[in-house]
């Protein structure tokens, strides 16, 4: 029985309407209102409701994607709030139940009875698939957009404490990288932590590109961080193309991978990277959220391995492994 609701929506007269009709299906119910994705995180990620509902308008954010996640991972349930009664054109709410402002009781009472929780260990569970005899030149770059996410969260569950240095891009609103990290830090054994101008790649740490104001690059002494101020790059700064680029001097160090997300950010970057010498991979369209980068970058001829986001993570650990000496 579902008893714990937040409700996240804009409008109070929305959320009015929805708490009473939500009351009069469920009168054991427990409700609360916040209206932005912000305190919706906080309070998933502290108090822990047994169901989210959200409105619509609010769930096509880019940001709603890191609220998504967390109710994943926290076991909480998700429902869409619309006001209209077609099916959502957002493919990234396809697969969430969804509730109308004009439902009856009858059907609030079914849709939140009926949402079943999905198993943590079934969404996320850390394990490692390959030994971890790792080379200790090598460093792991990935780069992502929409959908990323959960795909990150995918790879980063076969990280260790004794992982490669890993360095992310991935296309976030600045003002919620901190949760994001905190989001990878609980998929993962390594140490995921917003990067730092200067600061030196060590073995089980993950750096994430902080907010807009610089790109994420490698410095020429290659186990150097460097945050550059300089324009952005394919269209974003952070730019997954600067990362990539930065690293080819050091290519034949690197494994690189290019995830779901929409545009073409990183596909030069990770062509770049191959014709040096990189190990490439890309995430394939059937577990792609938006085929975009991903499809660019081997349209192109800059991804080596094409996988399912599963097959990521072991892929670029078994490609940073040490060479076994020639018999």
């Amino acid at each position: 029985m579902t008893k714990k609701i937040l409700i996240c929506h804009k409008s109070p007269n929305a959320s009015r309407q929805l708490r009473d009709s939500i009351k009069e299906a469920i009168p054991e119910a427990r409700l609360n209102h916040v209206g932005t994705l912000t305190e919706a995180y906080n309070l998933v990620e502290h108090r822990l409701p047994d169901a989210l509902i959200l409105q619509e308008e609010l769930a096509r954010q880019p940001e709603a994607e890191l609220l998504f996640a967390l109710a994943r991972l926290t076991e909480v349930r998700a429902v869409i709030a619309t006001d209209r009664d077609s099916q959502p054109v957002c493919e990234t709410l396809v697969a969430y139940p969804r509730l109308s402002l004009t439902s009856g009781s009858d059907d609030i009472a079914r849709i939140l009875r009926c949402v079943r929780r999905t198993s943590e260990s079934q969404i996320l569970s850390k394990h490692e698939t390959v030994s971890n005899n790792y080379d200790p030149e090598k460093i792991i770059l990935i780069g992502a957009s929409t959908g990323g996410i959960d795909a990150l969260m995918r790879v980063l569950s076969h990280w260790t404490a004794t992982c490669p240095p890993t360095l992310i891009v991935q296309h976030t609103g600045a003002s919620h990288l901190n949760s994001l990290a905190g989001l990878l830090n609980r998929a993962c054994d390594a140490r995921v932590h917003l990067a730092t101008d200067g600061e030196s790649l060590q073995t089980g740490c993950v750096y994430l590109a902080p907010g807009g104001s610089a790109h994420l690059c490698l410095t020429p002494e290659k186990r150097r961080l460097r945050l550059d101020p300089a324009p952005p790059v394919s269209g974003h700064r952070p730019s997954i193309d600067a990362l990539f680029h930065s690293a080819r001097p050091y290519a034949e160090h690197v494994a690189a991978a290019l995830l779901t997300g929409m545009g073409r950010d990183g596909a030069q970057g990770i062509l770049a990277l191959r014709e040096a010498g990189a190990l490439t991979f890309g995430q394939d369209r059937a577990t792609s959220v938006v085929y975009g980068m991903p499809r660019v970058a081997k349209e192109i001829g800059g991804i080596g391995q094409e996988h399912p986001i599963d097959k990521i993570g072991p892929a670029l650990l078994a490609a940073s492994q040490r060479k076994r000496s020639a018999a």
